[in-house]
């Protein structure tokens, strides 16, 4: 699944089969399917993704400590958040 974002703090590094990137503060992303990804530093960062994507992911993660992940709902154009 592909992600977009914006690192707040700390720095994180991208693996893929075609190469190996460092992203710190200030930087934005994409990073394409097929990722996988090592915090060098402590990492702060926002992301966003289709809302059809994030709820396979959640789906496919096992069960945070209070037995479900949220999930993103679609009201007209707006998003909320799921419990």
């Amino acid at each position: 699944m592909p992600h977009w974002g914006y690192i707040i703090g700390g720095t994180i590094r991208v693996h893929s089969v075609t190469e190996r990137a460092e992203y710190t503060a200030g930087e934005t992303y994409y990073w394409a399917p097929g990722h996988n990804l090592e915090a060098v530093a402590d990492i702060e960062y926002f992301e966003t993704s289709k809302v059809e994507d994030y709820n396979v992911l959640m789906e496919a993660l096992p069960a945070n400590r209070s037995g479900s992940h949220p999930r993103l709902c679609r009201s007209g154009g707006e998003l909320s958040l799921g419990l």
